[in-house]
């Protein structure tokens, strides 16, 4: 029997191979199959081919290259299975009546995780609006005078983007109290104590703590 550690190695070795089109085939035959869900390939594959990935070169700039090299890759994967993220959705039928903007902060350029999360949500049946990196300030003022969302959801990788996500949290909360707002990234890792510092109200340090809290929302 083929193992979720099998179809991670597979993965892996057409990652590191540089083998875009492979790698995007043999994804989406694991979901054409059945083979592996949405969930199940953003935190047993795709996650950890980013984040178990150590450079094996010495110089600093050709470790950026291949890295955002792989990042493109598994951006490719995910924009290229969105269809099975909708259609597992519909199968889920479990649409909730509550809406999320899910953003990366100002100077905040490390999105990729954020598509899954946003992916993540639309699975547990949220209305998701999905912005993406280096949102600001200004522009997240602009759209709160003009809409409003139960959750804002923010990714900050780069524990600089802290300050700069909380001065948002602000604008935010200064025109709609009732807005929730989460946090997740890399920037949390070591600072969880941040979160209720700058004005968030939940962290998600993983897909399964939001798969959890929307088991505790009210249908």
């Amino acid at each position: 029997m083929i193992k979720i550690n099998d179809f991670y190695n597979s993965f892996v070795s057409l990652l590191d191979s540089e083998n875009k089109r492979d790698a995007v085939s043999y994804i989406l035959s694991l979901l054409t199959e059945k083979k592996v869900n949405v969930q199940t390939l953003y935190s047993e594959i795709l996650s950890p081919a980013m984040n178990n990935w150590v450079c094996p070169f010495d110089d600093e700039n050709f470790c950026i290259w291949k890295e955002h090299v792989r990042t493109n890759i598994v951006n490719t994967v995910i924009e290229s299975s969105y269809s099975f993220v909708v259609k597992e959705q519909e199968e889920l039928n479990n649409s909730i009546n509550k809406s999320v903007a899910v953003i990366c902060p100002q100077e905040e350029y490390h999105d990729l995780g954020l598509k899954m999360v946003a992916n993540i949500f639309i699975l547990m049946g949220y209305k998701v609006t999905f912005v993406g990196a280096n949102t600001p300030k200004e522009v997240i003022k602009s759209v709160t005078e003009n809409f409003v969302f139960d959750y804002f959801a923010f990714g900050i990788t780069d524990p600089y983007n802290i300050v700069e996500t909380s001065k948002t949290i602000n604008i935010i909360k200064s025109r709609h109290k009732d807005s929730r707002i989460i946090v997740g990234g890399y920037a949390f890792r070591n600072n969880s104590h941040l979160v209720k510092k700058i004005g968030a109200d939940i962290i998600f340090n993983s897909f399964e703590d939001i798969v959890k809290f929307r088991e505790g929302e009210s249908l």
